[in-house]
C-alpha cells in the first residue's frame, strides 16, 4: 500500500463520525439545584398502558415457566441428541432477553424515553422471529429423534415425555405468537420532552 493510499484511508476514517454507544446522555441537562432532567424524545404509549402491562409481564411468566419445563422434562432427544440440545439453549437464552426487554419496557410510565424505547421495543421483534424458529427447531428434533429411534431400533423409549416436550415447544411456540400480537398492537407516538 502507498503512503497516498494511507493517507487517504486515514482522512475518511477522521471524516466518519463514531458511534457513540452512550450519545444518549447528552439528552440529559445539569438543573440548578445540581440534578439532571432528560430532555430528549419521548414515545408515549397511544392506549390503555395499565393493560399493555398486565398482558407483557402475563406473556413473560408463561414463557419463563415454560422455557423452564421443557428444560426439565427428560425426553430421549434432550437426554443425547445435539439437534435437540442447541436449539433448545438457544431458545432458552432467548426467551431470557426477550423477558429482560419487555419488563425493563413494562417498568416505564407509558412515556418511554429513546434510548430505552430503541434498546428494547425496536428490538423484540427480531428476538420474536429466532424464538419462533428455535422453538419449531425443538419440536422438530424431537420428532426426528423418535422417528430414527423407531426406524433403527423399533422402540418408543420415552415416548410419554418426548410427546410432553413436543406439546410443551408447542405452547412456548404459541406463548410468543401472543407477545408478537401484544408487540404489534402497541402503539407509540414520538414527541419532544420539553
Amino acid at each position: 500500500m502507498s503512503e497516498k493510499e494511507t493517507e487517504v484511508r486515514k482522512e475518511e476514517k477522521q471524516k466518519k463520525p463514531k458511534k457513540n454507544r452512550r450519545a444518549y446522555l447528552n439528552d440529559f441537562q445539569l438543573q440548578d439545584d445540581g440534578g439532571y432532567v432528560y430532555k430528549g424524545t419521548i414515545y408515549s404509549y397511544q392506549g390503555d398502558w395499565p393493560e399493555a402491562q398486565k398482558n407483557m409481564r402475563v406473556l413473560c411468566a408463561m414463557l419463563a415457566v415454560l422455557a423452564v419445563i421443557a428444560g426439565l422434562i427428560p425426553s430421549s432427544g434432550m437426554m443425547n441428541t445435539f439437534y435437540v440440545i442447541l436449539p433448545y439453549a438457544a431458545e432458552l437464552t432467548l426467551s431470557a432477553l426477550l423477558i429482560y426487554e419487555a419488563l425493563k419496557l413494562t417498568m416505564q410510565d407509558g412515556n418511554i424515553r429513546e434510548y430505552i424505547y430503541k434498546k428494547t421495543f425496536e428490538h423484540i421483534q427480531g428476538r420474536f422471529f429466532l424464538l419462533f424458529v428455535t422453538s419449531a427447531m425443538c419440536m422438530v428434533g424431537e420428532i426426528v429423534h423418535l422417528l430414527f429411534n423407531w426406524f433403527m431400533n423399533h422402540s418408543l423409549e420415552r415416548i410419554g415425555f418426548s410427546l410432553l416436550f413436543i406439546a410443551v415447544q408447542a405452547l412456548i411456540f404459541g406463548t410468543v405468537s401472543g407477545f408478537n400480537r401484544q408487540q404489534q398492537a402497541m402503539k407509540f407516538e414520538k414527541m419532544k420532552n420539553s
